[in-house]
């Protein structure tokens, strides 16, 4: 029974250490789209982008050609800046790849608004945006692109669900009694074994849900 607990405490611990990481990637994120939601649709704003250090951000007209980008995109593709201009963009992605966000770049440009996905390439998952840009008469004439990996939150995301899985397994079977309680003491779930063996199986987890273990001292 000790293994058990210290297997329960040690999914506890790892599950709660998971989501403080989440919660500081997603952090990050909204100070992200709080950037986002200062620009404006003009090239002037659109150029903000580039200043981006962590992110891969460019400017690029409606057929992909590019017309300026960033330090970091220029040092993902081994290339110098001024390299970079002029060239096709969807030429320096691979073929599946390049058709792929291209229906997205192509969404954007028809539709005059943001588009936003996420896509993966050889274990490596990406979160591109296309931003297009309006000319004084309103017509989308070029799209600020910005791309980012996020295969770390991905696969923090994941570590969590596993852990999540395990402890509920353990959670379902443990042959007994566990009760989650939030911090004010109210009871959040209560497992099979403590319903059959201890509350006799006479009343449904629904009725205790709620309440506090304080005032209903004879389930425990």
């Amino acid at each position: 029974m000790q293994e058990v607990d210290n297997a329960k405490e040690q999914l506890i611990a790892e599950i709660e250490q998971l989501r403080q990481r989440i919660a500081e990637l997603e952090q990050s994120e909204i100070e992200r789209k709080r950037a986002e939601n200062e620009l404006r649709e003009s090239e002037a704003a659109a150029r903000v982008l580039l200043n981006a250090p962590a992110d891969v951000a460019a400017l690029v007209d409606t057929k992909g050609i590019i017309l300026d980008v960033n330090e970091a995109m220029a040092q993902r593709l081994g290339r110098s800046v001024d390299e970079l201009i002029g060239v096709h963009g969807w030429d320096l992605l691979p073929a599946d790849i390049a058709e792929r966000r291209k229906l997205y770049f192509d969404k954007t440009i028809q539709s005059g608004k943001l588009n936003r996905f996420e896509d993966e390439s050889g274990g490596v998952w990406f979160e591109t945006v296309f931003y297009p840009v309006r000319d004084e008469q309103g017509k989308v004439t070029k799209v600020a692109l910005l791309t980012r990996d996020i295969t770390e939150h991905k696969q923090a995301e994941e570590a969590l669900r596993e852990s999540e899985k395990r402890y509920r397994d353990i959670f379902e079977t443990i042959p007994a009694s566990i009760i989650v309680l939030d911090k004010n003491g109210h009871m959040i779930d209560i497992n099979p074994y403590h319903l059959t063996q201890i509350a006799k199986g006479q009343t449904p987890k629904e009725d205790f849900v709620g309440k506090n273990i304080l005032t209903h001292p004879t389930i425990v």
